[in-house]
């Protein structure tokens, strides 16, 4: 096999991957703006029609910013924690 022909398979291989690992996110990020009846079909809809209902729903439900600020705290003590044992494992390093 000659160097274009292989560099050719590994970008195809690559971009397959990329792709199988970039379509939950994809998945997760459409879901989002579905409406209900969409989000629970079984036929599944790759491009609908965007809505913003379901973030004013979970904006407006009770305890929003309860939960709200329990993630920000969560999301700010695990990046604490990842930066020092970051910063600690590279000192030893």
């Amino acid at each position: 096999m000659n160097r274009i022909a292989r560099r050719t398979l590994t970008n195809v291989i690559g971009l397959a991957v990329a792709v199988l690992f970039a379509f939950p996110v994809y998945w997760m990020v459409i879901s989002a703006f579905k409406n209900r009846n969409d989000i629970q079909t079984y036929v599944p809809v790759f491009l609908p029609v965007p809505t913003l209902d379901n973030f004013v729903r979970a904006i407006q439900a009770p305890h929003f910013t309860e939960y709200l600020g329990n993630s920000i705290f969560v999301t700010v003590a695990t990046l604490a924690l990842a930066l020092v044992v970051g910063f600690l494992a590279a000192a030893t390093v």
